[in-house]
């Protein structure tokens, strides 16, 4: 059995994995009086749990908005379809028993399992792995079917059958997360570093896109990095930064280190496996059309276009 130590991760909205320890809360002590539902947490596209001490990492990818836990060290379970014949108290005043036609629903669904190394120095990581099954599988092309007069052959000698759009490859850890018209001659082209800082020890490295001559049908003539949502300059943005008094690090000896018990969890789970973000190793140069991407990064352009 795996040694979890009561922590397991589940995605942020299938961009990053967070850290989840049971019964317990970062920023205030809980009191949970429901164990199960109290553990839960909504996982959109992965969950995972960590033997830190053998390497090992056993994760269940999914390709819907599902809950998930893992109530015992060593467990994952995922809750697939919720069906209730009696009201269950917690303030709907009816029982949750979806039908169809009279029958109950039909819930349907993939799941895929991976089990793997935490770290692979040839970036054949569990993590990698599962960005692989990802977009291979949940993020599938689609299939198209129509009825054919002619033979294959025939078909194949008068249409074109494989299509690139790009020129060369992109970085395995890079991907082209949005290529939209925009307007006057211009594209909306977002690019998304897949990996997160700490996820693999090759593919969490800064990767470094050269845009020159990438695109088959055009080649890029102009280029400005906008807001995440295109609707800002970069150079115009202005964020709103909190300024807050404590991290969860102070925050664990500044009010939780009266508890012995609640105490050694909290730096279990968090003060000793915490991990520093490394400093960005590569930079820009725009003049060259290469662009830099940091684990986690998505980056957000105006390019301008000549058709070839």
């Amino acid at each position: 059995m795996l040694a979890t130590d009561s922590v397991f991760y589940t995605d942020s909205n299938g961009k990053e994995m967070l850290k989840r320890v049971r019964d317990y809360r970062p920023t205030w002590e809980l009191d949970n009086s429901e164990p199960a539902s109290g553990n839960y947490y909504p996982i959109t596209s992965k969950i995972a749990i960590r033997d830190e001490v053998q390497g090992i990492e056993v994760a269940v990818l999914n390709d819907r908005a599902q809950g998930g836990s893992s109530l015992n060290d060593g467990e994952i379970e995922i809750m697939i379809h919720k069906n209730c014949l009696h009201d269950d108290g917690f303030g709907v005043g009816e029982s949750l028993n979806e039908t169809a036609f009279d029958k109950g629903l039909v819930i349907r669904g993939s799941h895929f399992l991976t089990v793997g190394n935490i770290n692979d120095q040839n970036g054949n990581s569990i993590s990698a792995i599962a960005k692989d099954i990802a977009q291979k599988k949940l993020l599938d092309s689609w299939t198209f079917v129509t009825p054919l007069e002619d033979s294959a052959d025939e078909y194949k000698s008068k249409y074109i059958m494989e299509y690139s759009g790009l020129r060369k490859a992109l970085p395995k850890n890079v991907q082209i997360l949005t290529l939209e018209p925009w307007k006057d001659s211009t594209f909306l082209l977002r690019l998304e570093h897949l990996f997160d800082y700490d996820e693999d020890s090759v593919l969490s490295q800064s990767a470094l896109v050269n845009l020159t001559d990438l695109f088959t049908g055009f080649e890029i003539v102009s280029l400005e990095e906008t807001t995440l949502g295109a609707n800002q300059w970069l150079k115009d943005s202005d964020r709103l930064k909190f300024k807050t008094n404590s991290t969860l690090e102070q925050l664990f000896y500044e009010d939780y280190n009266t508890n012995i018990e609640y105490a050694t969890v909290v730096k279990k789970a968090w003060i000793e496996g915490s991990k520093t973000k490394p400093q960005p190793t590569l930079k820009d140069n725009l003049d060259e059309l290469e662009i830099s991407l940091n684990p986690s990064d998505i980056r957000t352009f105006i390019i301008g276009i000549k058709r070839f």
